[in-house]
């Protein structure tokens, strides 16, 4: 499965994933985040094989 990945970055971090087909996929959000939590994230995103 192909999927579209969007980062909004700032105090509160949140990650929206849709799917080729604009069905949304993932979307959490984190208060204080750093990059290493959004990368943890969208890695957790291997069971979409």
């Amino acid at each position: 499965m192909c999927i579209i990945v969007g980062v909004d970055p700032g105090k509160t971090v949140g990650i929206a994933c849709i799917s080729l087909d604009g069905n949304l996929v993932y979307s959490p959000h984190r208060t204080f985040a750093g990059i290493g939590w959004a990368v943890s994230e969208i890695s957790t995103l291997t069971w979409l094989r």
